[in-house]
């Protein structure tokens, strides 16, 4: 192989990986957007509840920006 095929499957790759992230981390703020919107709501409706929703969403965020870092990771 020359050296240029293997550049261009290289870069290929990394498009790839980059395009996986960007997905991903899209997917992980919609959710995240999503449990917001739900304590919210659970707030108006039962602060109990809402409380829970808030600790849950804290949790969420965490594990969220854990998992987008270890996207980047080899």
């Amino acid at each position: 192989m020359s050296w240029a095929s293997d550049k261009a499957r290289e870069l290929t790759f990394e498009n790839y990986t980059h395009e996986r992230r960007r997905l991903v981390e899209r997917a992980i703020l919609e959710a995240i957007e999503a449990c917001a919107f739900a304590a919210a709501h659970e707030h108006l409706e039962n602060p109990v509840i809402g409380d829970l929703c808030d600790a849950a969403y804290d949790r969420a965020v965490s594990d969220c920006v854990a998992a987008i870092r270890k996207l980047g990771e080899p």
